[in-house]
Parts: C-alpha cells; structure tokens; sequence
C-alpha cells in the first residue's frame, strides 16, 4: 500500500481519544488509544485503536483497526486495517490491509485469505487459497493446501515453503524459488498491476475524503456542538429526510439548468450550484453521524461524546462505501439521507 494512504490513516486514527477505561464493558465495541485484550469475547466485534494486540478469542468476527496490531487470537472471520499486522491466531477466512503484514508461523487459516500491502510475510498454515496484492512477498515456513496468486514487483519463495496448488504470478514479477521448496505447479499471467492500484487508488481516496470529512466535523463539533444534537433529533426521520433529499437532488439540477439558460438567474443559478455542491459533500458527515448516533444508543448506552460518535459513523460509512455494487447504492443513501436532514435543519425557525 502506498506511503502516502498509510500517512493518512494514521492521521485518521489520531481522531479516536483516548479513554481512560480498561475494563471493557461492552465486547462489541471498543475504542482506545492503547487496547491490550487477554480475556474472551463472547461475541463478534469491532475494536479501534492506535495500538492494538489481542491474546485471545473472539466469538465471532472481528473487526481490527488500528496503527500497530498484534494478533493471536481465534475468530470465526477476521477484517484487520492498519500499518503493521502481526497475525499468529487461528480463523477461517481473513481480509488484511496494510503497510507491512506478518503471517508468523502459529497462525492458521482454515480456508482463505486475501491480502493488500506493501510488504508480505507468509508462514504458517493455509488450508485454502492465498491471494496477495503487495510490492514485496516473501513466503518462507509456510503449508499452503490450495492455489497462490501473488500480485507483486518481487516474490521470494524460500526453502520450507511448501505449495500443493498452483503458483500463479505476473509475468513481470522478479521472481526467487528455492531449490527445494515444494510447488504443485507455476504460472504467469499479463500483468494484473492495474487491478490492485485500482483498489488501492479507491481506498486512498476514500480515506482522502474521510480525513477532509473529519477535519470538517472536528471544526463544527468545536465552534457548534448544539448543531449535532439537533441532527441526532432528526434520525427519527430518516425516511421523510430520504425523500426530501431524493427531492432537491431531482429537482435542483433542473431549476439550476433553467437559471443558468437565462441572461438574469446566471449568478444565481451558480450560487445555486455551489450551495448543491456543498450540501452533496456534507452529507457524508451528516449521515455518519447518524449511523454513529445510532450504534452508540444501541451498544455503548453512555453519555454520547460528539466527536467519538462522528468518528465512528464516518469511518464505518466510508468503509461500507468501498464495498462493490453495494457501495454505489450506501453512496447515493447517504447523500439522500445527509440532504435531506440539511434541508429538515433549514426548516426549523432556528439551527
């Protein structure tokens, strides 16, 4: 992954405070600046942080993000963002994005596993297939039962390293296999380099959007605090302000077309297109909040604290966003949802 994504990441989880507990109280969700996790959790969860190191079992998925993560841990299903990612745990499938990924040789995927970094370290035992999007792989101690795809400038395949499968790599790849390393079969493909910068291209600017967001929330939360506890009085209509915003954003485009055509609405058809254009960009902070709202009644039950609740809507709102498909259809959503709760603002006698 790009330096300059993994530089706005880390500026991103410098938004998540600190809290001082650390007896966490709820398992299905839990933010610190540094979380350290030695007792089982009874359920699937998601857990933030700047550094984050989990000892011990997760009774479901598991949800990691952080700057610094060590993992030794058992998971139904694991989702690991971050810098660093050290895995010696146990799960059945995994999705890891980072700088630098480590697979120590405890770690134990029982079926598959997709990986996007930088740098690659593979041990340990994969029952399925690997696939691997990164600059650098080296494979060392590593069973892997299945098939090897690697997306990469330079792969290592070292001594114990052994592969039932097939082996399949970019043509262009430099390329090492030990002599004695074990390989059911090896193939090339034409480069498939512009398929992962694709996706690291979407991430980065997703996270590009998510920090400018951030910045934005952090300025209002500050100077206008009241402001977030009107929009929280508005989640109870979320499906009126869904239509107000399919509403204007049908319909002012039109009237903006009609101004702009004529000699007299000109300066007000543009002021009408920058006012549309800020309120489109708005409305993902508007509708993280929202969903962090909502997710801190239903699972923290606290006294809400503005800016955590934004953080955590924000981030989750733009990772949906990434999903295929169903991240166009959350994007056109939210921007229904964050209008139109701008346009139920605007209604009142006072904001």
């Amino acid at each position: 992954m790009k330096k300059k994504l993994i530089f706005l990441f880390v500026i991103c989880m410098m938004f998540i405070p600190h809290i001082d507990a650390k007896e966490y109280d709820n398992e299905k969700l839990i933010i610190d600046n540094n979380i350290v996790i030695d007792n089982d959790i009874n359920s699937s969860s998601l857990i933030m942080g700047n550094s984050v190191e989990v000892d011990s079992k997760i009774g479901g998925s598991g949800v990691i993000v952080g700057n610094d993560i060590s993992l030794n841990s058992t998971a139904d299903y694991l989702v690991a963002l971050g810098t660093n990612i050290t895995y010696s745990g146990k799960t059945t499938d995994a999705l890891m994005v980072a700088n630098k990924i480590v697979l120590n040789e405890s770690s134990n995927i029982s079926r598959d596993i997709t990986m996007f970094a930088s740098t690659v370290e593979v041990s340990g035992s994969i029952n399925r297939n690997i696939t691997i999007y990164a600059k650098e792989v080296i494979i060392k101690d590593a069973q892997i039962a299945g098939n090897v795809k690697i997306v990469a400038d330079t792969i290592t395949i070292e001594a114990n390293a052994a592969i039932i499968g097939q082996l399949s790599h970019n043509d262009d790849a430099k390329i090492t296999i030990s002599d004695v390393a074990s390989i059911g079969s090896v193939d090339t493909f034409v480069s498939e380099k512009h398929h992962p910068e694709t996706f690291l291209d979407k991430v980065k600017n997703s996270v590009i959007g998510m920090v400018n967001i951030l910045v934005v929330f952090a300025l209002l939360a500050f100077f206008s605090p009241k402001l977030f506890n009107k929009i929280d009085e508005k989640r109870k209509e979320i499906i009126k302000n869904i239509g107000l915003g399919f509403i204007f954003l049908l319909l002012l485009p039109i009237i903006i077309l009609m101004l702009i055509i004529t000699v007299f609405g000109l300066s007000l058809g543009v002021i009408l297109i920058a006012i549309y254009l800020l309120m489109v960009y708005l409305s993902s902070m508007i509708t993280g909040y929202l969903i962090g709202s909502f997710i801190w009644d239903k699972l923290i039950k606290k006294e809400k604290r503005i800016y955590l609740t934004g953080v955590i809507g924000i981030l989750i709102l733009y990772t949906l966003k990434l999903i295929p498909v169903v991240g166009i259809i959350i994007t056109v959503i939210s921007i229904m949802i964050g209008v139109g709760t701008i346009i139920s603002l605007y209604n009142r006698k006072k904001v």
